[in-house]
């Protein structure tokens, strides 16, 4: 449940793939940040302008990220998830990132976490080359650095 200055709205997929209130078209997966981004804006009643001026993005890129037309930057995804009262995980679709790798739980460990490469690397203490080469899964963390991310 996320508590907004509008009333209270719980969004979970249930409610996006039931919800009937919503204008426009629902858009049919809602496993993308764009649908996520679209339900979370029309449940607390906000129109692309009202969301664009509250998070400082602009209407374009709301809309580039409603019609799926790429993934949006953790910056923005910041920003949105603020204005909106979700969760960035939520908005990102991180929650649905596999963990079949070690590189893949770092990625989304670190995406769930809203930290930027360079934030992590610094955070844990290692070079960004380090994080980028563990997430392409091209090597691995030393045994104490993966004690210190706790995946």
């Amino acid at each position: 449940r996320a508590e907004n200055t509008l009333g209270e709205v719980s969004i979970n997929k249930e409610t996006f793939v039931t919800a009937t209130h919503l204008r426009g078209t629902q858009p049919k997966d809602p496993d993308t940040p764009g649908a996520r981004l679209f339900h979370a804006r029309s449940t607390i009643g906000l129109t692309v302008h009202e969301l664009s001026s509250a998070s400082d993005v602009t209407e374009a890129t709301i809309s580039y990220i409603e019609n799926n037309h790429g993934q949006p930057t953790l910056r923005v995804l910041k920003k949105l998830s603020v204005v909106l009262d979700v969760s960035l995980s939520f908005l990102g679709c991180y929650d649905l990132l596999p963990e079949e790798s070690i590189g893949q739980r770092v990625r989304k460990h670190r995406l769930m976490n809203g930290l930027t490469i360079r934030e992590f690397a610094t955070l844990i203490g290692v070079s960004e080359k380090s994080v980028r080469n563990w997430e392409k899964d091209n090597c691995v963390p030393l045994s104490d650095i993966q004690g210190k991310l706790r995946f």
